[in-house]
């Protein structure tokens, strides 16, 4: 509970023994929305939760409806950023007491542009023979409770793989039946076999590592690797330890 401690003055109140940092609504990528986490969380005899959203800041509104049920919260979100050295993009887990305006700004631009990057990636398939219908993409996950702005390449190679006429098309490509993640690795992530040819990057549209580390400083803030199980799994846990 140090992160709890470090961020709140908290001295008329007792450590809390349950707590939850690390989750999403229908604000990004999940499907529940704000509200039923609060049900959820007063369900659980939660004492402490913090709604860390893709790239989106919890709300003054939401503080104060936990207020109103007991449940100690802070400002936080989930950034979607990028060791441009390396270059690898993982996501920061970030906490405040309040957020300056320059980082809602930061974090609208990183929306925006994620939102760009699936048109051009979208569009780039298609010029290779992908049939893809972009509207029928986001109704596909909106239907899902997914965002336009919290929708990546994966969920793209999921729409992909929708199609038969896609799976022959990628057949004919790499001469084997493959999955939606052996797709997603080979075609669009960095680094793969074929993303050369079949991926696409709009350029620096997630802040920096350094950025994320000046805004924590800037905000007095807490920053913190959400999920580096995932995130660094294989060929990266060894840069995970040496961050350690």
């Amino acid at each position: 509970m140090f992160l709890y401690k470090y961020i709140i003055d908290y001295s008329v109140m007792k450590t809390p023994d349950t707590f939850d940092m690390h989750f999403h609504s229908t604000l990004s990528d999940w499907l529940d929305t704000v509200d039923e986490r609060i049900v959820q969380a007063k369900n659980l005899w939660l004492e402490l939760i913090t709604l860390t959203d893709h790239d989106v800041i919890s709300t003054t509104d939401f503080s104060n409806q936990l207020e109103e049920v007991w449940i100690h919260t802070n400002p936080s979100v989930e950034i979607s950023a990028r060791n441009y050295e390396i270059p690898k993009s993982s996501h920061l887990t970030c906490y405040a007491n309040s957020f300056s305006e320059d980082v809602f700004d930061i974090l609208e631009n990183t929306r925006t542009q994620k939102i760009k990057m699936i048109f051009e990636q979208s569009k780039k398939l298609q010029k290779l023979g992908f049939i893809i219908n972009i509207e029928e993409f986001y109704k596909t996950f909106a239907d899902l409770w997914n965002k336009r702005e919290s929708l990546n390449k994966f969920h793209l190679s999921q729409y992909v793989f929708q199609n038969p006429k896609n799976i022959n098309h990628i057949k004919s490509i790499v001469w084997r039946e493959i999955t939606v993640g052996d797709f997603f690795t080979l075609f669009l992530k960095e680094n793969g076999d074929l993303y050369k040819k079949y991926g696409q990057r709009i350029n620096d549209y997630e802040p920096s590592v350094e950025a994320c580390w000046k805004i924590a400083q800037q905000n007095s803030a807490i920053l913190s690797i959400a999920h580096p199980n995932f995130t660094f799994q294989k060929e990266w846990m060894d840069t995970f330890e040496l961050l350690l």
